[in-house]
């Protein structure tokens, strides 16, 4: 099988400097300790202090504000205002990602099951009392609501809440990314209101036994309930998905995202989001084909019936996520590019980091998904894949302990890569990202069994042995967790309602 269509980070999208300008405001933010409501300075102060241009540093102003980092406030007293940690703009990333790469309702819902079970076991552990009233009264609103759309939403509501309650903020993050991408759901549950109605009554049920399963301290109970669940759901959407759908079933683009998208006046989506989605449309219907013109910036204005600030923000877009490139000249136009989650990674990382993110965090999140893509992989990997993986593994036998954190990241992402599952792809490389800065400096005497224990995973998919991969992956993480000091027991907290 081909390897996710993804591109290492610096490579092929040109990064502008307003773009580079950007990310030195975002990471000066991040160094403050996201001080919420400071003023970074006026923009005479701050072209003076990046020596850029005034359009230059407008593009760089309008990244760090797309982030959700800081606003440029005119006037008396204005300037450029640290906001507050831009969750929003985080999850924005992710489903704009997923939405535009097409992710598929498989793949995010074997990426969903591994987030969950680690959600409930470790709510089951930690969840305090607030936690559990919290989610009692959720589902309490639950069983009130009647309206599908209304009642999807606090489904979701729920599974973050659960999340939540982890203490882990990698959790809540990338389900309620998940979340977001609601069209499959929505178009069957309104395809029939038997279906609906069903689908409600099960999916009370399934989250007061869960809640309830946490409050008894049940881990195991709790992860039986959600995998039961998962399969359910499984089960409902692939039935589903096959039946026709009525013409009266359509869904507008808007109707399947969360409140927080839509950011024009009246909740409505922005008119650049949604050229984005006709763009990414006719991409598609292309065929992704790399390389191939879409035509002018002039003769784009008309075909989509936009004036050029609004294509302009629309290509912007396109470009952060390497969907497509603007090129000049002669032979210049719109031209499409090789998807990139660099952006993406970045911006995720960047909310991560301001949030209060310990090791632990990203060490229980990254054991689980890690050991699902190890057994994936290990099903489903060809020829081609082992190549690869044999080639990576290659390079981390040559391993030095300066070396070795980077080469082993670099072969646990291609392993992510190559199950073709561009959600856990996104999840594996954010966490890893985030837990660089973490990471202690490798002891020698530890190095041999890292490398031997790397190549026993490798010889596991390439034997193509799940449950074998499954188990050394495993045991690399039991490894790791006395490593990176992941062993101790968290701190038992309060949750205030989100």
């Amino acid at each position: 099988m081909d390897a996710v269509n993804t591109e290492e980070d610096g490579g092929g999208r040109v990064r502008k400097l307003g773009e580079r300008i950007a990310e030195r405001i975002v990471a000066e933010i991040v160094e403050q300790g996201w001080p919420v409501g400071r003023n970074l300075g006026t923009e005479k102060e701050l072209l003076q202090k990046y020596g850029i241009a005034r359009a230059t540093f407008r593009e760089a102003i309008r990244q760090v504000e797309r982030h959700g980092a800081a606003n440029m406030r005119r006037g008396a007293g204005g300037g450029l205002i640290v906001s507050d940690r831009p969750r929003a703009a985080a999850i924005r990333a992710m489903m704009t990602f997923f939405e535009l790469t097409h992710v598929s309702f498989a793949d995010q819902h074997e990426t969903r099951e591994q987030l969950e079970v680690a959600a409930a076991r470790l709510a089951a552990e930690r969840a305090s009392e607030d936690d559990i009233a919290h989610l009692r009264a959720l589902v309490d609103d639950l069983r009130r609501v009647d309206d599908v759309t209304t009642n999807v939403q606090a489904n979701m509501r729920v599974r973050v809440a659960v999340a939540e309650a982890t203490g882990n903020p990698t959790l809540g993050l990338f389900i309620d990314a998940l979340n977001g991408v609601m069209r499959e759901i929505l178009r069957v549950l309104r395809s029939s209101q038997d279906s609906f109605q069903r689908d409600r009554e099960l999916s009370a049920d399934f989250k007061q036994n869960l809640v309830e399963a946490i409050a008894e301290r049940n881990a195991d109970r709790a992860e039986r309930l959600v995998r039961g669940d998962m399969r359910r759901r499984l089960l409902a959407m692939t039935s589903a998905i096959a039946r026709p759908v009525p013409p009266d079933a359509t869904i507008d683009y808007s109707e399947r995202l969360p409140a927080w998208w839509a950011e024009g006046e009246g909740g409505q989506l922005k008119l650049a989001d949604q050229i984005v989605s006709h763009m990414v449309a006719d991409v598609a219907r292309l065929g992704w084909k790399q390389g191939h013109n879409l035509g002018r910036e002039a003769d784009l204005q008309v075909r989509y019936g936009v004036s050029r600030a609004v294509l302009r923000e629309a290509i912007r877009q396109l470009e952060l996520h390497g969907i497509a490139q603007m090129r000049t000249g002669l032979q210049g136009g719109l031209v499409i590019g090789k998807i990139s989650p660099t952006y993406t990674v970045e911006l995720v990382s960047t909310y991560l980091k301001s949030t209060h993110l310990e090791i632990r965090h990203l060490w229980e999140t990254e054991s689980y998904l890690h050991v699902f893509a190890a057994g994936r992989i290990a099903q489903i990997g060809d020829a081609r894949d082992h190549a690869a993986l044999q080639a990576s593994m290659a390079e981390l036998r040559t391993a030095t302990p300066q070396t070795y954190l980077e080469l082993a990241h670099s072969l646990h992402r291609l392993i992510a890569d190559r199950t073709g599952n561009r959600a856990l792809s996104l999840f594996i490389r954010v966490l890893t990202q985030c837990a660089i800065p973490f990471l202690p400096k490798v002891d020698p005497r530890n190095l041999p069994y890292m490398i031997d224990v790397h190549e026993r995973l490798v010889a596991a998919i390439c034997q193509q042995e799940p449950k074998a991969a499954e188990a050394i992956m495993t045991e690399l993480y039991g490894r790791a967790r006395a490593w990176m000091g992941a062993e101790h027991a968290p701190r038992r907290r309060r949750t205030s309602p989100s």
